[in-house]
Order: C-alpha cells, then structure tokens, then sequence
C-alpha cells in the first residue's frame, strides 16, 4: 500500500483542445423503455457488441433502504424498434450472490475465439460504507444458457477481496488477451497492485475446460514516488488494446473514512503492457477535468476516453462531460530505462457541451461506447444509473427508466 500523494500531484492541469464549434451538435437524448428496471448504482456493466450487460449495484431510492441486487440485464439496440432492457438469467438462483463496486469485463481470455463476460470482486455488504463482507470471486456467464458460474483458478495467488476497482480487457505483445484488475479498496487498506487473469485451453473450447491463473504483474510505483492506491477511478484500454489509461479515483485513510476526509485524484496514468510500465501523463493548461472519483469512464473509438460525472474534490456531484485525446501521431511510448517516468506527453482535454436534456448529476453511473466513430460522426455512448446525493437513477433524474444517450453528430 502506498501513501496518500500531496495535493501537487493528485491536482494535473491538462490542455484543452481548441474546436469548441465543433461540439455543439452533440446531443444528449433520452430514448423510452418498455421495460421496468429498478433505480441502481454501483453496479457493474461492460459492452457486449451492441449491447450493455449490467450485472448487480445497489437498488432502491434513498438510504439506507438499499437492497443488493443480483440480477442480470442486457439493454438490446434492436434494428427497427425501440431498443429495451430484457432480463438475462434464467436461473437467478444460481447468480452470484448481490453486490456492487463490482466489475464487469468482455473478452477472450481463453484464446478460443468465444468472448465471454466476466465478473470479479465487489462488496457484498448492504450499505457503501460497510466492507466486512468483501469479495474476490470470479464468475463467467454462459450466454447460451443464461447463467452465472463460478471461475476455478489453478494459481496459488490471487488478487485480494476488494471494491471500487477496475477491471480492462489488455493485449499482451504474444496477442493474447488478460483481463487486467487493478486498485480498489480492501477491508482495511487501499490497493495498488496490478494483476493479470490470464487462461489457457484448446481452440474453440467456450472456456469451461480451461485453466485460469491469476499473475501478479506489480504495483503502481516501486519506489513509492507517486500516489496509487485509489479506488472508484476510472481506466480503459486504448490503441491496439496494449495500452491502458487510468484516471482520478479517490484515496481514503480507512473503512469509515467520510466524503471529507478522502483524497481525491486528478493524476491520468497510461500503462504499457508490452514493456509493463507507467507513464505519469505530466499535461499543463488552465483548463482540466479536474479532481474526481466515482465517475465514469469509456474509451471511444480505442483513441480517446470519455468521461462523466462523479464527485470532485469539493464534495460536489458532476454532469459534465470530457474527452482525453492522446497525440495526433501515435500513443506515446513510455521509456525503456525505468519503471515509471513522467513525460509532456502530448494528451489533452476536450470538455463537451452537448445540448438536450442533460443528465442529472451523479456518481458511479456506467457509461459505455456502444459504436460508430467519433470522427465519422456517428458515436454513440450509453450513460445509465448512478446516485446523486440520497437518490438512484434508472436512467433520468425524474426515473423514468430511460436510460440516456449521448448520439454524436459532428458538424464541420
């Protein structure tokens, strides 16, 4: 576990870039739903395709009565009709038990060319502050048959129980691909290691018959430069897959620490997995995303990360919107003489005013990039759940379970 950083390096002022006219056709619409599904955040959601599978979170309108849920939906974009959430399991009994501050992830570990979602970790506990009953369990849904089953894992080692950690699907340099978890919160301590889910078995197997292992791979920094335990932060994979940016989060003394007394980040990160190191993106400008944790966080067209809400050093909930472009050549390639290094690296901020009915403010929503492209000016990003304060969303701030989108349209 590494110590909180100073305020000089969690606060990272980043470049703004200067097309402010091209992003005013962007435009936040909510899209109706024929289908009820319960006022959530904290859960856990990765996309499949097309798709949003969500899995879990916190259920109800006002603490405390939160109910943990462990339900599984898939939000379907169907061709000619209204796009709706449709349940997934078919034996909720033998779903994971209820939990948030959970992750979802969707891959191919397993090198069979048969992608699966899978799920790690979360808290298990009935209120946010409540960390006796945390987990690192694995499970694997079956899409064919619509259930949940658990990963045995050959290795002796294995991430620790945890929540509010990140989980990225990542391409090695042998084109394989790990399911990368990183930070997160344990029952007493914050968290900065690194670790890979990695898998081997016969081409085409579903991933039943084969051998997972967790590898440790490090933590943040070894010479406890810089500041990395965090927690509700936000990464992604970008370029090839062999790259990951990490952004935000926040750093808390212990179990019962308050809003107050957290440290909150503003620091982005990229690590590299060919050479398996850090780069501390050092951007200077007036104009930043800022502090922030509990936001969320996606990558666009494997170039930029897009980012909502969340709350920011002040205690204040956020419904802004940003995009974090990387260098107009190429991602940047950190340094082979060190573990860690900082660099000017060329990455920028962009802050989006899109029109329409924005999204209320709120916190551990999911927000994922569902297709198209940024630049040909047909993206399309979901932004669903979260809580604001004592309330849930189910999709809008007046619940009426229509989860929103941010449809793109450029205009030059």
């Amino acid at each position: 576990m590494l110590r909180p950083c100073s305020s000089t390096l969690s606060a990272v002022a980043l470049l703004l870039l200067g097309i402010v006219a091209l992003v005013f056709a962007d435009q936040w619409s909510p899209i109706p739903i024929d289908s009820v599904l319960e006022t959530r955040y904290d859960q856990g959601a990765t996309r499949v395709g097309g798709s949003l599978l969500l899995f879990g979170g916190l259920v109800g309108l006002k603490p405390p009565y939160y109910e943990v849920a462990n339900d599984t939906w898939a939000y379907r974009l169907l061709p000619h009709a209204s796009p709706k959430w449709q349940p997934l399991a078919a034996q909720p009994l033998s779903a994971p038990p209820g939990r948030h501050g959970h992750t979802l992830a969707y891959g191919d570990v397993c090198g069979g060319g048969v992608p699966s979602v899978y799920l790690f970790g979360g808290n298990l506990g009935s209120t946010p502050t409540d960390t006796s009953r945390l987990s690192n369990e694995l499970f694997r849904f079956q899409a064919d048959a619509g259930r949940w089953v658990p990963v045995p894992v050959a290795s002796r080692v294995s991430p620790a129980p945890r929540f509010g950690h990140s989980a990225t699907m990542l391409t090695l340099a042998d084109n394989t691909t790990v399911m990368a978890v990183f930070a997160g919160r344990a029952a007493t301590d914050m968290l900065d290691d690194l670790w890979y889910l990695r898998c081997a078995c016969g081409s085409g197997s579903s991933g039943d018959l084969c051998a997972y292992r967790w590898q440790f791979v490090g933590f943040g920094h070894p010479h406890n430069t810089w500041c990395w335990s965090r927690f509700y932060h936000g990464a992604a994979a970008i370029g090839a897959g062999d790259a990951m940016v990490v952004y935000g989060g926040a750093y808390a003394p212990n179990a019962t620490s308050s809003p107050a007394s957290m440290q909150v980040l503003g620091d982005v990160w990229l690590f590299n997995t060919t050479a398996k190191l850090w780069t501390y993106l050092n951007i200077t400008s007036s104009a930043n995303a800022g502090m922030r944790y509990g936001h969320a966080l996606a990558a666009v067209d494997h170039q930029s990360v897009a980012v909502f809400g969340g709350i920011n050093e002040a205690g204040a909930y956020l419904n802004d919107l940003w995009l974090l472009w990387p260098p107009p050549s190429s991602l940047p390639s950190p340094p082979s003489s060190s573990s860690s290094a900082t660099t000017p690296s060329g990455w920028s901020w962009q802050q989006v005013f899109a029109r329409g009915q924005k999204p209320a403010r709120r916190m551990r929503a999911s927000f994922e990039f569902l297709g198209g492209s940024w630049h040909t000016k047909n993206a399309t990003l979901l932004l669903f759940g979260g809580r604001d304060g004592p309330f849930t969303y189910n999709g809008t701030a007046t619940s009426s379970n229509s989860p929103r989108y941010l449809t793109h349209s450029l205009t030059h």
